[in-house]
């Protein structure tokens, strides 16, 4: 069905058609006459909008955001996300979005069922006349960019947060061989997913150059965000602990995120200062950097860190904490950091791309060599001798997250390169 909007919330009432079920010319010229009444009496008609994710709940805490902003009466928002259960969906609903389920094999080099998903993101298209394409996360990107292209869809736009495992140097040390492998074969695919998209966004200048070097996306068709942003107005400033020290980070248990990192900076500083926690928020994943169960109840056990596995109530977490830590080897613009900012803590982070852009060395926190566990433990105990440092670090943060990372102001950008703009926001000085 197309669906046309008046302005004055008039109905009426009209047919979208796909031109495969145009039986004859009589159907064709009615469609035709419809868009020119449409075109006339400046009605507008409603946009069929799909936006892609790969995980339900990562989708729900960092984009829903950007979803409620793309909901209007002039357009129909469809997610397309894998669930196993109701629970959650219902967010989807709330926001004036339509959830749309599908499989998703997240690991899998398949070919079969790479071609598979194809199918499934065509079929898809087809039955919700999916005019919009908007993906993030490596296979939506990669698989919904060439779905869209063959179902005749020309408004294609991805972002790409992060450029995960494939992009970070193998978290066992060197480069394994399946790793250059995954390279070699990824490089390929990007480069034509992301030639037929009319827009692709990164969430830092880092890896938008790394792309635009390696000649798999354009300078042009390529923009810099800052990060996904992050709501000002849920993560309100908060006062930090300062008694005990308590360290909090957050991420999937990966060797990446620079969870052993953490583990053994904690267990250096607890000789030293041993009232003071570590808490770890986050939980398994199916991911090659992934961490055993049994190496992170190790250093629970030992009394080393908190573990308490995948939480809702993040911003709670984060305002019973005094300081922010994010070992990762590489990232977007993390997420989590912004909300910690917002909220008004300081940080200690590697100074890797994505990770970099959250800290201004020696203002709002610490920047620390990647894999360092020994310059990450220094930091930390900087916090303690000199706990002033955690409230007047605190709040430079939040300074930092409303000068550069308001969400409303990051999906302004998107929405202005994506011509879906409503109004218009001030620009970032």
């Amino acid at each position: 069905m197309v669906e046309f909007v008046q302005p004055a919330k008039v109905k009426f009432i009209s047919l979208k058609m796909n031109p495969s079920n145009w039986h004859n010319q009589k159907e064709l010229m009615f469609i035709k006459t419809l868009k020119k009444i449409h075109k006339t009496f400046g009605l507008s008609e409603k946009k069929h909008i799909a936006f892609i994710g790969n995980d339900l709940t990562t989708l729900i805490r960092f984009r829903l955001d950007l979803i409620r902003s793309l909901v209007s009466p002039d357009r129909k928002i469809y997610v397309f996300v894998p669930y196993d259960s109701d629970n959650q969906v219902g967010i989807i609903r709330s926001v004036g979005a339509v959830p749309v389920n599908y499989q998703l094999n997240r690991t899998s080099m398949n070919p079969l069922q790479e071609v598979g998903l194809i199918k499934q993101y065509i079929l898809l298209f087809r039955k919700y006349n999916i005019e919009v394409v908007f993906s993030y996360s490596v296979k939506p990107v990669i698989y919904g960019s060439f779905a869209a292209r063959l179902a005749g869809i020309t408004e294609i736009y991805s972002m790409l947060n992060g450029l995960g495992y494939l992009f970070t140097d193998d978290p066992n040390g060197g480069n394994s061989y399946k790793l250059r492998v995954l390279r070699i074969l990824a490089a390929p695919l990007y480069k034509f997913s992301l030639g037929i998209n009319k827009k692709v966004f990164f969430q830092n200048p880092d890896d938008r150059l790394e792309f635009i070097n390696r000649k798999l996306v354009s300078e042009s068709r390529s923009i810099r965000l800052f990060g996904s942003g992050v709501n000002l107005l849920q993560f309100t400033c908060s006062k930090p602990v300062e008694s005990p020290i308590i360290f909090v980070a957050t991420g999937r248990l990966l060797i990446t995120k620079g969870f052993r990192e953490y583990c053994k900076a904690a267990e250096y500083v607890k000789k030293i200062y041993p009232d003071s926690r570590f808490i770890w928020l986050g939980g398994h994943d199916e991911n090659p950097a992934s961490l055993s169960t049994r190496e992170v109840s190790g250093w629970v056990e030992k009394g080393i860190i908190e573990c308490p596995g995948a939480v809702d109530n993040v911003e709670s977490w984060f305002k019973g904490s005094s300081v922010f830590v994010l070992p990762s080897y590489r990232e977007g613009t993390p997420r989590s950091s912004l909300e910690a900012m917002a909220i008004g803590r300081a940080i200690i982070t590697t100074n890797v791309p994505g990770c970099r852009e959250t800290v201004e060395d020696g203002v709002n926190g610490y920047l620390v060599p990647v894999r360092d566990a020994s310059a990450l433990a220094e930091r930390m105990t900087r916090f303690i001798k000199n706990t002033t440092l955690i409230g007047s670090m605190g709040k430079e943060s939040r300074k930092i997250a409303e000068k550069y990372f308001d969400v409303e102001r990051v999906n302004d950008v998107m929405m202005g390169e994506m011509g879906l703009r409503d109004k218009k926001i001030a620009k970032i000085a």
